[in-house]
């Protein structure tokens, strides 16, 4: 059975080779899930959240119910 700390450590080794392969390929990494990025925090500020919304998703790949409560916190 595999422990949590071999779990984690497998994580890292993971998270390094993509870190890699998005500098390999000049890819700008994915902000972190959850993290907005700053051109959705404008269209917020600007008070275009279906835009916001929209951006968000293009970014993130996240469905819409999760990219909308993840804007909408920013919002508030």
């Amino acid at each position: 059975m595999t422990t949590d700390a071999e779990v984690l450590i497998r994580i890292g080794q993971l998270e390094r080779k993509v870190a890699h392969l998005y500098e390999h390929l000049g890819i700008e990494p994915l902000p972190p899930q959850g993290s907005v990025s700053e051109g959705v925090r404008e269209l917020v500020a600007d008070g275009k959240m279906i835009e916001a919304i929209k951006l968000h998703r293009q970014e993130t790949g996240l469905d819409l119910p999760s990219a909308t409560e993840q804007v909408q916190a920013i919002g508030f």
